[in-house]
């Protein structure tokens, strides 16, 4: 429950830091708060476990919006021929099916870890090596894009302001942005 509460209290500030410092800096702080997630769990201490659902909470949000943020941004400012969705259609919908595929073979790789190692925090200390995979290779490759910034402009526009439209983007207060991620992290937290 500590990790659903802590992605629902970071849900609301994680995309603001991504449109202030960068898209790839989030999914690069990703990468670091889940391994030093996964380094807390070597340790017996309560105080450092809860620490470590915490880091897990906020890394999770993270993971869930920074990522496709940076893809969305990214193709858009490529600006692909794309009048119908289908191109950025077709990635979503086949990272979904990959993230299916990798979360069974990671599944099936964790079960041999833990009976490989006889300890069931083998398959987080594997994971280290993946996020740390994971950094080296945004780190290199990833170009860097931001949302709306108050020392430059948004990633080249809205798409709708380029077109004229000039419809206010609708806004929650932050108490009705707090109380959704609260609602959703504890729907979440009893569904587990």
């Amino acid at each position: 429950m500590v990790g659903f509460l802590s992605g629902g209290i970071s849900a609301s500030f994680a995309g603001s830091f991504a449109d202030r410092f960068g898209r790839k800096a989030a999914c690069l702080a990703y990468c670091v708060l889940y391994s030093l997630s996964c380094l807390t769990l070597l340790g017996d201490n309560i105080i450092i476990l809860f620490l470590g659902r915490i880091l897990g909470g906020m890394s999770g949000t993270l993971l869930y919006s920074v990522f496709e943020s940076w893809l969305v941004a990214e193709f858009n400012g490529l600006m692909l021929d794309d009048q119908s969705g289908s191109i950025l259609s077709g990635i979503f919908s086949k990272m979904t099916m990959l993230n299916s595929v990798v979360a069974i073979i990671a599944g099936v790789m964790a079960e041999w870890l833990v009976r490989a190692t006889g300890t069931a925090k083998a398959p987080f200390m594997a994971s280290m090596a993946c996020l740390t995979v994971a950094f080296l290779t945004i780190s290199k490759t990833w170009s860097e894009n931001y949302g709306t910034r108050e020392d430059g402009p948004a990633e080249s526009a809205s798409l709708l302001a380029e077109e004229g439209q000039d419809e206010p983007a609708p806004s929650k207060s932050v108490v009705k942005l707090i109380l959704s991620g609260t609602i959703t992290s504890s729907v979440r937290g009893d569904m587990y």
